[in-house]
């Protein structure tokens, strides 16, 4: 258990004792309906492309009960989003770009995607990853993307 904080002799409160696997816990800016809506599609989803993602948002922004979803900027979103989920769960929605060569023209092309990951390297991120989906010939998984 984490034991309370005390007042020192400034009356300012110290930290809690922490152990390398507990985090600090902060207050959780809540996420607006709209906004758990998203997060939800993209958990159940894995990975989103940037298109996916952008059209859901959109999709998600029509709805009259969705709230706050900064202004139909997905970028600004995701930034709330992740002020809560890093604070209060160490997860954190990261983004990533794949390119590929186009096999008829050669060109290259960028496609974005993005993911919930725990940005913990912890026990349970080690033990519980999605085993063997993600996973590259050197290792890693879905919380190292």
């Amino acid at each position: 258990t984490i034991p309370s904080n005390k007042k020192n002799n400034n009356n300012n409160t110290s930290p809690p004792h922490l152990t390398h696997t507990q985090t600090p816990r902060m207050e959780i800016p809540p996420l607006s309906n709209g906004q758990q809506l998203l997060l939800q599609r993209l958990v159940a989803s894995h990975v989103l492309s940037e298109k996916s993602l952008q059209s859901l948002y959109e999709h998600i922004c029509q709805k009259p009960d969705a709230g706050d979803m900064s202004h139909g900027n997905l970028s600004r979103c995701l930034g709330i989003m992740n002020k809560s989920l890093y604070g209060g769960f160490q997860l954190e929605i990261r983004t990533i770009v794949w390119e590929e060569r186009d096999n008829d023209t050669g060109e290259k092309k960028r496609t974005r995607y993005h993911a919930v990951v725990n940005t913990l390297n912890d026990d349970i991120a080690k033990n519980h990853a999605a085993q063997g989906m993600f996973l590259s010939s050197v290792g890693g998984g879905v919380h190292e993307m």
